[in-house]
């Protein structure tokens, strides 16, 4: 254990620091959490040798301390993420019977010994966000640092009518359809990949299928913004359900099976036949199998009422996914596309409600959203202010911010509002939204009007 060339302090800069709780345990505590005074910080076992343990020690706020014991980043990211704001680290050396500190060495991150910096795979079980200890913490930055870390690694649909009827605007009927066919290719495609690349390792279908099964949840794509007009979809993995599978293989798979289907069906150059058959060629597919991933795809880009467009992030250009070689049509599906698409022109769509989460843009403009069978599911919240009010003649010269909350029940939309220990409640009749917003706004409005005479 070689010491570095760097400052040598007098004494440890957090001593007589209260142990909060061991993160990271293997005969010996590895990663800990400690505070001193209002200052957080983790001890990480990084050496050894016969008779001192080093310790790598460095501040932590609490932002990025909530994201690592939620297991929404791993320790290497908040190790550079707290070097960049802090500056120092702090090497401490310990003796291994008595626990007395020896020396201690203020560092930089630069000056850091490789081997002491943790992988990328260093991620910390989430089950610490249930520990009393951490009620406060989870309560201030749960909401906040998980919409964030899916929205960091979300991808992003388009669906765009060429009419201009409604200014532009979709129906709820046509956005289903279009939003399960997606949710159909991939579906489809996971089940595949699964099946091949654990096919060889588990003979028995029935238990591979059951396998497969008990993973859906950590596959399943999270929506996470919405823009309206033309319709726009933010998708994304919560990757950090997957710490809780113990299977190295499969967790890896649950890790890469987005990009994966990301880059072979809404990245494919559909214009490119040679890179259609090395995908074909590469995946070993079969015509079932291609017929059941791409032809959702296919059925969307050869709708002339739409257009369908994909980005890999936020900040990036759309790119419209469009299918018009003939050649290329054939082999994604053999079966006559217009056939198809006539014979379920009228079927009806049994549908399931969709969570918003995030609304960007016109906020109350949507109606509501129903999925058939799809991964598209999360709760609806949306927030009435003034402005909302105002636009039906209730002026009120004081501040009103009150959110409402869209479930269902039996069926039906119900928008449920808690205002002043008041609750407001409308089961909708229809699925528009902003109309039944309205019945929402105008029984708060009565409210209010009636309080105000007494």
């Amino acid at each position: 254990m070689n010491d570095p060339n760097t400052n040598i302090l007098s004494r440890f800069p957090f001593e007589n620091a209260q142990m909060v709780s061991d993160l990271l345990y293997y005969d010996e505590p590895i990663l800990s959490h400690y505070k001193f005074k209002n200052i957080n910080f983790l001890k990480y076992l990084v050496d050894f040798d016969d008779d001192r343990l080093r310790y790598l020690n460095f501040q932590i706020d609490e932002y990025n301390l909530y994201r690592l014991i939620s297991g929404i980043d791993n320790l290497h990211q908040i190790l550079f993420d707290s070097a960049n704001f802090y500056t120092f680290l702090y090497l401490s050396d310990v003796e291994m019977i008595s626990g007395n500190n020896i020396q201690t060495f203020q560092i930089t991150v630069d000056e850091l010994n490789p081997l002491y910096i943790p992988g990328e795979n260093s991620y910390v079980d989430n089950r610490f966000i249930k520990l009393p200890q951490y009620e406060n913490l989870v309560n201030k930055f749960f909401e906040t640092a998980y919409l964030e870390k899916l929205i960091e690694n979300a991808f992003y649909l388009k669906f765009e009518p060429t009419a201009s009827t409604y200014d532009g605007s979709l129906g709820i009927i046509e956005l289903s359809k279009l939003l399960n066919l997606v949710t159909t290719s991939y579906k489809n495609f996971t089940k595949i990949d699964f099946f091949k690349h654990f096919g060889n390792q588990i003979a028995d279908s029935r238990k591979l299928t059951r396998l497969y099964n008990s993973i859906l949840s950590y596959i399943d794509p999270r929506t996470v913004q919405y823009k309206f007009g033309s319709f726009e979809v933010g998708v994304a993995i919560d990757h950090t359900m997957k710490n809780n599978i113990g299977d190295k293989a499969i967790k890896n798979w649950v890790d890469e099976v987005e990009d994966k289907f990301k880059k072979s069906v809404l990245e494919l150059d559909y214009s490119n036949e040679e890179e259609v058959d090395i995908l074909i060629e590469r995946e070993a597919y079969t015509q079932k199998e291609i017929d059941s991933i791409f032809k959702p795809i296919l059925k969307i880009s050869q709708d002339s009422d739409y257009t369908f467009e994909y980005k890999d992030s936020d900040v990036a250009r759309y790119k419209e996914i469009v299918i018009k070689k003939e050649s290329i049509i054939n082999k994604l599906s053999p079966t006559p596309l217009k056939k198809v698409m006539e014979e379920e022109k009228d079927e009806e769509i049994e549908y399931l409600n969709i969570i918003v989460p995030k609304v960007v843009g016109k906020e109350l403009s949507t109606s509501k959203i129903k999925l058939e069978n799809t991964l598209f599911n999360q709760v609806n919240m949306y927030k009435l202010t003034n402005e909302n009010f105002a636009e039906y003649g209730y002026h009120f010269d004081f501040e009103i911010s009150i959110e409402v909350q869209l479930s269902s029940d039996a069926g039906k939309a119900v928008l449920i509002a808690v205002f002043e220990n008041e609750t407001f409640k409308y089961m909708a009749e229809n699925d528009n939204l902003k109309a039944s917003l309205k019945k929402i706004i105008d029984k708060i409005a009565e409210y209010l009007y009636e309080k105000s005479k007494k």
